[in-house]
Formats: C-alpha cells, structure tokens, sequence
C-alpha cells in the first residue's frame, strides 16, 4: 500500500465473547486524512459514552465492567460497529457480535441403567454455553479416554 488513501480501517471490531464484570476491548482504528470523528453503535443504536463505557483516543471502545442483568435486561452484549468520517467521506465496520461468557444448567442429565453383562449402556449429557463447554466422563472417579469410543 504506498497509495495514500482518505480513509481507511486499521482494524475493526471483531466477535468476542466477554466474561461478566471484566473490562473489554472493541478495536476500531483508523488511518486517514485528519481530523476523523469516531462513534460507535450498539444493535443499529448511537451509543453513548456513559459511565463504565468510553471511547478512546485511538477509537477503540472500552467497557469498563461488562455488565449482564437480568432484572432491567440491560446487559452489554448485542452487536457492535463503529464509523469513521472525515472531510472525504463515510466508513462503516463490519458488525462484531459481543456474548457474555455463561455455563448454565445441563440440559439432560446421564441415567442410571441395567444392562446385560456385554450389552450397551448408553449415556446422555447435554449441556450449552458459551464458549461451547467441554464435556469429559468419569467412571467411578476415573476419567474415561474418549478417542477409543
């Protein structure tokens, strides 16, 4: 690139998944013609610098701690992008999908079972989260090795 451009992204915002009550970090950094204004937004919505959120020097966004609620649903996960501008014109980042790390419940749980000395147990166990959880089994205590399975 020895073309000099007006306007153009270093780096956008990209899918992250936050863990609650940490600080996160959507990177939006642009290289242009000066002076460039950035502004940040959340699910198609302006958002606004408040309290635990800001937006830095460099244009990226900080949320101080990363909230997720469940009495007003006000949480900060959804879809971020960021826009840059100048005199030359408008760029618009991709769209970066922010979740809130979780591990809930098991979905179904393994049960106990009677089989013929030989025969087949079989076991269910479901389980979602984000990130996708892993999932090991024991017998009596002992970690089974899953790739001869």
């Amino acid at each position: 690139g020895g073309l000099f451009s007006e306007l153009y992204f270093v780096e956008e915002p990209s899918d992250v998944i936050a863990v609650r009550d940490r600080a996160l970090m959507l990177n939006c950094q642009v290289e242009g013609v000066e002076p460039i204004t950035i502004t940040w937004r959340k699910d198609g919505l302006p958002l606004q610098a408040r309290g635990h959120i800001s937006v830095l020097n460099n244009g990226s966004l900080c949320i101080r701690n990363f909230l997720k609620r469940k009495e007003n649903n006000e949480s900060d996960a959804g879809e971020y992008d960021c826009t840059a501008r100048n005199r030359f014109g408008i760029l618009l980042s991709r769209k970066a999908r922010v979740q809130v790390a979780t591990l809930p419940r098991f979905q179904t749980h393994p049960q106990s079972m009677k089989v013929q000395l030989g025969g087949v147990a079989r076991f269910e166990c479901h389980i979602f989260g984000v990130p996708e959880a892993t999932i090991t089994w024991e017998l009596n205590r002992v970690p089974l090795n899953m790739e001869d399975a």
